[in-house]
């Protein structure tokens, strides 16, 4: 196993290691894996490959499978975790030195923190100073098992970790690439996966909530599957191409999505309660954001002016991409290309 000192010299840091030019980013989702290698050097930056392999029981393997269809040999990759072993909370805190601080958040940390302080790897950023002698700070935590076990299986499939990032952080990056939003404007970034929903409201570019949501593009799955007597793989059929029982199909989906689009709304009231601003734009992304007849029931439901959003945007393509395959996947690639672009 690799020491946790180790682990922490790799992960939850925002300092340059060594700059380099090609950078290739690596989301292990629930179910495919999404790769991309983005030459850094250009500008705007240039999509020089991407892959979008379906993720099996040997993990390894499918990883093994998503780097060789990118082309490139002797890489090192970002990737990035999410779910119940992240824990992202921003705190205010007395005023203080940063030495002093580091000592602090240890203990903040305990409030904050569902699991034993030795079973997670902790970091913060100092956001912003705040009125009376108070400020702004950005903790994270995350379980040492699940970082360990992410960078034993990029070390198996032959690759060298660059850095560790956080879901919502990766999508953050890569909107801020893509958008060039007022720093006045509260936006909601909103990405739907297969077993999670990423949730980040910013403004310019500070995070103010992020929140991972366990109601996904599965549940519909798991929900068509039980209301019309299906075996999974054909409820999955039926969820992504509705060619049969069209009809039966759209209530169920809007029964499932609707317990997520509560959660969401609430994550926004915490966010207007504590800050006294709205949020006025919410950008969607996420392979399961792609469904037929999903953006509408996400307007109806949702307030505010809704985007569904283009990862690649502000992002060159290569001559040899194929831009045919990648148009109608293209949603699903947020986290691969915030961490494509990443500075690590």
């Amino acid at each position: 196993m690799i020491k946790a000192a180790k682990i922490k010299e790799v992960v939850m840091q925002r300092l340059f290691r060594k700059k380099e030019q090609l950078n290739v980013g690596v989301d292990i989702g629930a179910t495919f894996i999404k790769a991309v290698a983005i030459d850094k050097s250009k500008t705007p930056p240039e999509l020089t490959a991407f892959s979008y392999e379906p993720l099996t029981k040997d993990t390894t393997a499918s990883v093994k499978k998503a780097i060789t269809k990118l082309g490139i040999s002797n890489i090192s990759v970002n990737t990035s975790i999410s779910g119940p072993s992240v824990i992202v909370r921003i705190v205010e805190m007395p005023g203080m030195s940063e030495r002093e601080l580091k000592s602090a958040v240890k203990f903040e940390a305990e409030r904050y923190i569902p699991y034993k302080l030795d079973e997670v790897i902790t970091d913060f950023v100092k956001l912003e100073e705040l009125t009376g002698g108070k400020i702004s700070v950005l903790l994270v935590a995350a379980k040492k098992s699940v970082i360990n076990n992410r960078i034993e299986l990029l070390s198996g499939a032959g690759l060298t970790l660059r850095a560790i990032d956080i879901d919502s952080f990766a999508i953050m990056n890569a909107f801020l690439n893509s958008q060039k939003e007022s720093k006045d404007i509260t936006c909601a970034l909103i990405d739907i996966g297969a077993k999670i929903t990423n949730i980040n409201i910013v403004s310019g570019e500070q995070s103010y909530l992020t929140r991972d949501i366990q109601i996904a593009g599965d549940d519909i799955t798991v929900a068509i599957a039980e209301k019309l007597n299906l075996k999974k793989n054909k409820a999955e059929t039926l969820k992504v191409n509705p060619v049969e029982q069209k009809n039966e199909r759209a209530p169920i989906i809007k029964d499932a999505f609707y317990n997520l689009l509560n959660e969401i709304r609430l994550s926004f009231d915490f966010y207007e309660n504590r800050y006294g601003k709205n949020v006025q734009k919410i950008y969607v992304s996420g392979g399961s954001s792609r469904l037929e007849g999903i953006s509408d029931f996400i307007k109806d439901i949702l307030s505010g002016d809704i985007v569904f959003w283009d990862p690649f945007n502000n992002i060159n393509m290569s001559p040899k991409i194929d831009t045919a395959a990648l148009e109608p996947i293209k949603a699903s690639f947020a986290v691969a290309v915030g961490l494509g672009l990443r500075e690590s």
